[in-house]
Parts: C-alpha cells; sequence; structure tokens
C-alpha cells in the first residue's frame, strides 16, 4: 500500500526516498554509537557514508538529489556562519586578525602547498587541497574549549578569535577555486589561451560587472529590506515567519551568485553576514540550528559515500603521512605566528596545536573542488584526492582531544621560551591574556546580583526591570517584539530579540553566567521550554517564573524554576485584599466608624 502510494506521488519511484531513509538511519546510529564511544560525529557520518555507499555495501548508490540536499545544507552552514560573525569585534581586533588570523591560516597554507605537491598533485590541485587543510575546525574547538571549561582562558580565547579569521579565509579560499581550475586546465593543455585570457575583453569587464551588481544587490537588500521585512513579520508574534523569510533570503542569494558566476555558498554568507549585525540575528541562528544540523549530516554522510574503503586501505601510508605533515606544519606556523604578534610563549603553543586540526569547511572546500571542472583534464582534484583528504580530515577531528592533552604536556616546556623580542606593550596580552573570571565560581545570592536576564518586557516585565535598576542590578532583556526592542536599545538598554527558549538567544544575553533569570512571558508553554533549558545551560542561577494556572506552575517548578507567580492565584489574593478593604472603606463611609472591626458607637442609626 504504501509503495504504491508514493510511486502515485513521486512518478520516479520510492528510490528516493529509500535512500534519504537509509542515509537518515545511518548517520543517526552511528551519531548514537559516536557519542557512547565519546568521539566527533562528524568522522562518524563519514564512515557511515563510506559503509552505505556504492564502494562498500552498496545500500544507497548516490545521484543528483542527494546532491541537491547537500548542497543546501552547505549553503545554510555558510548562512549560519554569516550571521554569527561580530563584525564589531573584529574591526575592533584587525591588527591582531590580520597576523594571527589571516596571515598564520595563509602561512600554513603556502608551506604545506609543496608538501602536498610531493605526494604527487599538480600545482593548483596542491594549493587547493593545503588551503582546505589550513582551516581548523570552530565546532570542534568550541566543543573541547566548553568541556575543559578553558573559554575564559588566553588561550581559549585567541584559539577561537584565530577559528573565527579561518571561517573568513575559507571563503577567499572558495572564491579562488574556479581560477585555480582555470589554472590547471590551462596548464594540461599546455596553451594559456585555453584558460580565462581566452575571455574577450568586453565579456571579461561584463561579467565582473555583473558579479559586482549582484553582490552590491545582496549587501542592499540585505542591509536595507531585509532587517524591514523581517520586522514586520515578527511584529504579530510570529515565531516562525522570520526563520521561513531568513530561509528563502539565503537560498535567493545563493541562487543569484551562482547565476552570475559566483559560488552560491559566498551568496549565501553574504546574506547571513548582513543579518550578523540586525536585532534577529540570535533569534533566527537558533532556529536554523536545527535543520542545518539534519542536513549536514546528510552531507557528511553523502559525502563520505565518495570515498572508495579499499582506496583508503591501500593508501594508509599516504593518509598518515598527509596527516603528520599537517599536524606539524600547522602547530608550528600557527603558534609562531602568535608568538611573533606577542602572544605569551605558552598561549602560542597552545593555540597552535589546538587548531592543527583540519575542518568540517575543509570537506566542503574539498568536495567544492571535486565537482569544479578544469577544462579537458577532468576536475581539479580526482576521486582518489578527495577520498584521501576525507580520511584525513576525519582522522584529525577524532584526533582533537589527543591534540589537546599534548598542549598540556606542552606548557612547562613553553614556559622556558622568551616572550618576541620585537614586541614591548604586546596588543594581544592587552586583548587575550587578562586575568578572566574565575570559571568554577559559585552564583552569588538572588539578593546579591550581577547579572540578571529577564525574559519579556511587557507591563509584569517592566515593573520588574523597574525593580531591578533600583537594586543597582546589571540586566539584559529578551524581547519578542522588534519595536521594543530598537526602542529600549536607543534608550541604553541591554536588549537581545528572540524567543527566551531558543539556546542560541539565551548565550547572547549571557545566561552562563547570570545570577538569576526572570521569566515574564505570558506564553507558558514558552516558560516551561525557557525554564527547562536555562537550567541545562545554568544549574545555579536563580530562576523566577510566571504562569496563569497552578498545573503550570507546578511543571514549571519541576523543570528548574526556584520561584513561581501563579496568575490565577495572585489574581485571587490581589481582588480579595482589593474588595475587602473597599468594602470596609465603604463601611466606614457609611457607617461614621472609626475602624472597620470597631462596633457601631451608642446612637448611631444602623445602615
Amino acid at each position: 500500500m504504501l509503495p504504491s502510494i508514493i510511486a502515485q506521488t513521486h512518478p520516479e519511484g520510492p528510490g528516493a526516498f529509500l535512500h534519504v531513509l537509509i542515509i537518515l538511519a545511518a548517520a543517526g546510529l552511528t551519531a548514537i554509537v559516536a557519542r557512547r564511544v565519546h568521539i566527533d560525529t562528524i568522522p562518524a557520518y563519514l564512515v557511515a557514508g563510506a559503509l552505505i555507499g556504492p564502494h562498500a555495501l552498496g545500500l544507497v548508490p548516490g545521484g543528483e538529489r542527494l546532491e541537491t540536499i547537500a548542497s543546501v545544507s552547505t549553503i545554510l552552514l555558510m548562512f549560519g556562519i554569516g550571521l554569527q560573525m561580530d563584525i564589531t569585534t573584529l574591526r575592533s581586533s584587525l591588527s591582531i586578525i590580520l597576523g594571527g588570523g589571516v596571515g598564520a591560516t595563509v602561512l600554513a597554507g603556502l608551506v604545506c602547498w609543496p608538501v602536498a605537491m610531493l605526494f604527487g598533485l599538480q600545482a593548483p590541485a596542491a594549493l587547493a587541497v593545503s588551503m582546505a587543510m589550513a582551516i581548523s575546525s570552530t565546532a570542534v574547538l568550541l566543543r573541547m574549549l566548553q568541556a575543559r571549561r578553558e573559554m575564559k582562558k588566553p588561550s581559549g580565547r585567541l584559539s577561537l578569535l584565530v577559528s573565527v579569521v579561518q571561517d573568513l579565509v575559507s571563503l577567499g579560499v572558495l572564491i579562488s577555486i574556479p581560477m585555480l581550475a582555470a589554472w590547471q586546465g590551462a596548464s594540461s593543455t599546455g596553451s594559456v589561451e585555453s584558460g580565462p585570457m581566452q575571455t574577450p575583453l568586453g565579456n571579461f569587464v561584463v561579467g565582473a560587472a555583473l558579479k559586482i551588481g549582484v553582490v552590491a544587490a545582496i549587501i542592499v537588500l540585505g542591509r536595507l529590506v531585509l532587517p524591514r521585512l523581517l520586522r514586520e513579520a515578527g511584529g504579530g508574534g510570529s515565531n516562525e515567519a522570520p526563520m521561513v523569510l531568513s530561509t528563502a533570503a539565503a537560498i535567493g542569494a545563493a541562487v543569484g551568485a551562482s547565476a552570475a558566476g559566483l559560488s552560491a555558498e559566498l551568496g549565501a554568507f553574504l546574506a547571513g553576514l548582513m543579518l550578523s549585525g540586525s536585532q534577529f540575528r540570535h533569534q533566527i541562528a537558533g532556529q536554523i540550528l536545527p535543520l542545518r544540523d539534519l542536513l549536514l549530516a546528510v552531507f557528511f554522510t553523502v559525502v563520505g559515500m565518495k570515498v572508495d574503503p579499499a582506496m583508503v586501505a591501500q593508501c594508509w601510508w599516504i593518509i598518515l603521512l598527509g596527516l603528520a605533515a599537517m599536524v606539524a606544519v600547522k602547530s608550528v606556523v600557527i603558534g609562531f605566528t602568535c608568538w611573533a604578534i606577542g602572544a605569551a610563549p605558552t598561549t602560542a603553543a597552545v593555540v597552535g596545536l589546538t587548531l592543527s586540526m583540519a575542518s568540517e569547511f575543509s570537506l566542503v572546500l574539498l568536495d567544492v573542488a571535486r565537482k569544479t571542472p578544469s577544462g579537458p583534464a577532468g576536475t581539479l582534484i580526482s576521486d582518489q584526492v578527495l577520498g584521501v583528504g576525507t580520511a584525513i580530515v576525519a582522522l584529525s577531528l577524532l584526533a582533537a582531544p589527543l591534540l589537546f592533552r599534548i598542549s598540556d604536556r606542552l606548557r612547562p616546556w613553553a614556559l622556558r621560551l622568551p616572550p618576541a623580542p620585537w614586541i614591548r606593550v604586546s596588543q594581544m596580552t592587552a586583548l587575550v591574556e587578562k586575568d578572566p573570571p574565575a570559571e568554577g565560581r559559585s552564583h552569588a545570592a538572588p539578593m546579591n546580583l550581577n547579572h540578571v536576564v529577564l525574559a519579556g518586557y511587557g507591563v509584569v516585565g517592566r515593573a520588574v526591570a523597574d525593580r531591578l535598576d533600583a537594586m543597582g542590578a546589571k540586566c539584559t532583556i529578551i524581547e519578542f517584539n522588534p519595536g521594543t526592542v530598537t526602542t529600549q536599545a536607543r534608550l541604553g538598554r541591554s536588549i537581545v530579540f528572540g524567543d527566551a527558549s531558543n539556546q542560541e538567544v539565551l548565550e547572547s544575553a549571557g545566561i552562563r553566567h547570570a545570577d538569576a533569570v526572570i521569566l515574564t512571558m505570558p506564553d507558558e508553554e514558552a516558560v516551561l521550554r525557557a525554564c527547562q533549558m536555562v537550567r541545562q545551560m545554568n544549574p545555579h542561577a536563580f530562576i523566577a517564573a510566571r504562569t496563569n494556572f497552578l498545573s503550570k506552575g507546578m511543571a514549571a517548578t519541576r523543570l528548574g524554576a526556584d520561584h513561581v507567580t501563579i496568575e490565577e492565584i495572585a489574581t485571587a489574593e490581589s481582588m480579595a485584599w482589593e474588595v475587602t478593604r473597599q468594602l470596609a472603606e465603604r463601611a466606614i463611609n457609611r457607617t461614621g466608624a472609626l475602624t472597620p472591626a470597631a462596633p457601631a458607637p451608642a446612637g448611631t442609626p444602623s445602615a
């Protein structure tokens, strides 16, 4: 019965549905196993893809439909990276970024370039592979720093800063891949005319103008038009409309960039970057995260399907040599660059080692290079190079915990090294080597407030905020009304747009270091979700919640709320007190009695 229904709704047959089912099931099962053995899920997805792919069990032969799903996942990945870029932070640390981020990444790629050529790659392909391997995984780095409670340490701050800049550098690599493919095509034919110089000057100018026009249109629409549309979409309290609209904008920017001859991923990144300075940034990032993670699981599994396990077994020594060369080059180059611009020797050594792994985006770059034609010679890199590169990336991600442990052993040795002699006053030290607050500090009692997160800025929220201001507490507000956010931000309040049950929004409000969280939203379901999320993210915070009914109040308490104000009880008590007070006053006025409880004086006429 079910196959016949699928066949009616999908004339090509149930094959595509079955393939997606196999991919999702394999990815989910391997993710469970990966968490059991405490390894990252990305290598697990790659292994799952290699096992179910056409080179092993053959459960999924591949195809254009799966490639389309994978392309959508990379578009959302780039859109999310653009959303999470903090332009103000990057601008304030420009000199450090250019030296420690861009300089270290480019230098590591250039040093790896001749090493890749030693393995038999042509110069353009070797440069593409080496630059892909020069990028480090921000996601894995962030998880490791959080697990080791090193987010506030100098090495953790600098590692994250360099890693974020590497994400930006990867865009330059993405843009350069078609040029590298043209270079390889020209080299293969032995004629420069087969390269990009064959294009007449007029067509070249028109093409360049079209590319610039598309980029300018994305920037203008993203800065001026899209925020207004999102403000209108979120004005009625709709939770899904801004997400739908922003996702459409990301795909639209990708389509426009692709039509102009640019990378679709570049268009999606620009769309996210334009929204990174808007009030919708954290809410949208938190909403698209589950969808992005789902599609990325499909993407990495599809990439793994292109790997031939027999070829990997045959080239195991090349993979191990490539892994060792990448880790050694990146550790030395990144560590030396950070030391040269003023980081302490211990900080530089730790940063070099922790960033010596490859990135999940390295797989994206390798996959794009595999698809990019290079004239009659085929594509920029072959299937075999993609397989070897994918294996190196997977092993480096699996080795991330080991690299962190090695960095711990490296600290005593690095203490003997002197700082860079040409640095007198280190801007790097001023930026990342301030004494951080103690990670394991106990949270203050609710009446000794250093930081409070207040979710909801309606009538109740404003009253609570006024009291907190009188107490001198630092308060960050979370509000879902775009107009309120704009007005209060203009007045100087610390306010974040979004849903308080959204993890990304809570992170942006500083939930992990909050002493108290006050939930005043009228939506009870949102309050319950927020209680659960806040308690997971900050087990020591004092949580006060507002609910309409007693049953929901009990549920909020079970989910972690320390205090619950129940409106039906508060209304009953307030109404009972007001009614009895006004009836007493009315009785006093009519009887002339001194107090409502006192008996009427003798001779006083009855009411």
